[in-house]
């Protein structure tokens, strides 16, 4: 935990991994639950990405055609 506090004060905190669950309408931690305690006991935010399914037609891929 204390190796995790030093990077929240240098900024160099890896992201927190987030899986957004539609049938419970909420986003679930999947890596970061350390690094969520010690943002926590820094007080501040924690940075957060989440992954969610693409929407049909949404990509560049997709986008550009056959």
């Amino acid at each position: 935990m204390k190796a995790w506090r030093g990077l929240v004060r240098e900024g160099c905190l890896p992201p927190v991994l987030l899986r957004w669950i539609s049938g419970l309408k909420c986003c679930v931690v999947l890596d970061g639950h350390d690094r969520i305690v010690a943002v926590q006991a820094e007080r501040v935010a924690p940075q957060v990405r989440i992954l969610a399914r693409a929407r049909p037609g949404s990509t560049k891929a997709n986008a550009a055609g056959p």
